[in-house]
């Protein structure tokens, strides 16, 4: 749980909490660490991957519907200019050390 906060930028107890509610439906499971009994795995479940796989499937079926209308250069042209964008966070990122921010969810 820790190194999942870390790599997302929240707090520790929030995100313990967050996986306690996962947990309880039925979406990961967890179990003490394959090499380190100490550690917490959290796992996904079939009936998560089944839910996360029914995500995938929504998001794709609404990008396809609102793509449907740009022209190739358009959907070229955001692509590029989303790379920029990511290319620019990972550089600011690695400027200045994350702040956490956490709001209890």
């Amino acid at each position: 749980m820790i190194e999942l906060a870390d790599h997302i930028g929240r707090d520790y107890t929030t995100v313990s909490r967050q996986v306690a509610k996962l947990e309880s439906l039925g979406l990961v499971t967890r179990r003490a660490g394959a090499k380190d009994a100490r550690v917490r795995e959290a796992l996904m479940t079939e009936q998560g991957k089944a839910m996360t796989d029914a995500v995938n499937i929504a998001r794709e079926r609404i990008g396809r519907a609102i793509f449907a209308q740009w022209e190739e250069r358009e959907f070229d042209e955001l692509l590029r200019l989303l790379q920029k964008f990511v290319g620019d966070i990972e550089h600011f990122a690695a400027r200045e050390p994350a702040k956490r921010v956490d709001n209890g969810t």
